[in-house]
């Protein structure tokens, strides 16, 4: 058994200012001195990494059981209760398989127009004679479509318009929380905490009326779905587990799918070539390939979901390497999905190889996880993307004001530092 290689830090936090500075950085440069997995210090708590997908494997799908959710989605289970995201065991998987048939392939196709509906008013909404802040557009676009599509809410009506208000807020104060090595206790009456525990109170009493109003008059969307699903026992969610499954879904299901479009949006305008081909089979039978080959290369190299992190809750191994009960483990899809071992020109945007051939290891790319807790609303996000870019090249030719790299931004998703800026002209539509 070989033991894994320990950064040496003295100081009382460890390696927290190097690592949180840029910790894409400070993960490579130590793979590059101690391989492929090595652990760290960050204040009281000691972080195994690994770069292996090997590794990842193991973790996520062929040991599974050993490994729970790392401390920050247990903070993120403060808001977001004890849905698919933050939940564990048993309990995890019953709700998994009670809120799976509200994303089966067949379910996702139906909400199509919704998403086509709020694509083409959004894109219509966009003025040629003035800049449009694309970044934005792709986080409004997004909430409106899982409003719709999870709730059956219009952000256009007077509720929609509360929660659009009180959500981009909550969501930046959720972030920090996560991200942050020290928090103070919600309870504790700081103007911050305060803002965002009325903001939440909202939400909640919004989410509680909806679904009363659901049971009595279900539609065709996701929220009925879930009230009508049923266990093995042919048993109900009850009223909490609905609540925090919806409030999961809503909060999270627009954050990563507005990264990757802003990204793909970066990447094309940066290359031109890949820009004109996928245009120039807009309307033909490659269309759809091509989308999906583009949308894929773009979350390889800018997976939003940028690092997973688990919990060891027993002894276990790594290839030779012993994890002991308690360690907490993490990994990078940013980084393995970058690795020049399994990938041909890994830092360049090629679309074209998704054409070509499979990635040469199972975990060389998971940009939705893997195993058991592959993301629930993968489809959905791919289905949404695509629509997304379609609209938005056809309708328009547009320049990016500034083209340059925006930077990175390591939170809970990864973003673009820079927001993209972009001057639209709109162009007719093939019909």
């Amino acid at each position: 058994m070989t033991e894994i290689p320990v950064i040496s830090s003295k100081g009382i936090f460890g390696d927290l200012k190097n690592y949180t500075k840029d910790p894409i950085a400070y993960l490579s440069l130590n793979f590059e001195k101690h391989g492929d997995i090595f652990r760290f210090r960050v204040l009281h708590r000691t972080l195994v990494t690994t770069n292996n997908p090997d590794h990842v494997q193991r973790i996520l799908q062929e040991n599974n059981r050993n490994y729970q959710k790392s401390l920050a989605y247990k903070r993120l289970g403060v808001v977001l209760g004890n849905g698919l995201l933050t939940s564990e065991g048993e309990f995890w998987l019953r709700q998994r398989r009670m809120s799976a048939p509200a994303f089966h392939k067949g379910e996702i196709a139906s909400y199509r127009e919704i998403m086509l509906d709020e694509t083409v008013k959004m894109m219509e909404s966009f003025h040629t004679n003035r800049p449009v802040n694309l970044t934005a557009a792709m986080t409004q676009l997004t909430l409106k479509i899982i409003a719709r599509t999870l709730l059956g809410l219009s952000l256009e009506d007077e509720v929609g318009q509360r929660v659009e208000s009180i959500l981009p807020p909550g969501l930046k104060f959720m972030i920090k929380r996560i991200t942050s090595p020290i928090n103070s206790p919600l309870w504790l009456p700081t103007r911050n905490n305060r803002e965002f525990t009325d903001s939440m109170k909202v939400l909640h009493q919004i989410i509680e009326d909806l679904i009363s109003f659901k049971e009595k008059q279900p539609g065709e969307d996701l929220i009925s779905v879930l009230i009508n699903a049923r266990d093995e026992d042919g048993q109900r969610m009850t009223p909490q587990q609905l609540h925090d499954e919806v409030l999961t879904f809503f909060l999270a299901g627009h954050e990563t799918t507005a990264v990757s479009a802003s990204w793909t949006i970066w990447l094309l305008k940066t290359h031109p070539e890949i820009e004109q081909k996928m245009r120039s089979l807009f309307g033909t039978p490659d269309e759809i390939a091509y989308l999906h080959a583009i949308i894929q290369e773009s979350m390889r190299l800018y997976s939003p979901a940028w690092i997973v992190g688990r919990q060891a809750t027993g002894n276990d191994q790594l290839g030779d390497y012993q994890v002991k009960k308690g360690d907490s483990v993490i990994f990078s899809s940013y980084l393995i999905q970058r690795r020049k071992d399994l990938w041909e020109d890994a830092e360049q945007f090629r679309p074209e190889r998704w054409l070509e051939s499979k990635p040469v290891h199972k975990y060389a790319y998971f940009p939705f996880g893997g195993g058991p807790r592959l993301c629930i609303g993968n489809h959905f996000a791919l289905q949404e993307l695509e629509i997304i870019l379609k609209e938005l090249f056809s309708r328009y030719q547009f320049d990016l004001q500034d083209d340059t790299f925006p930077g990175e931004d390591y939170t809970l998703t990864l973003r673009p530092r820079r927001q993209l800026i972009a001057d639209m002209t709109e162009v007719a539509v093939k019909v």
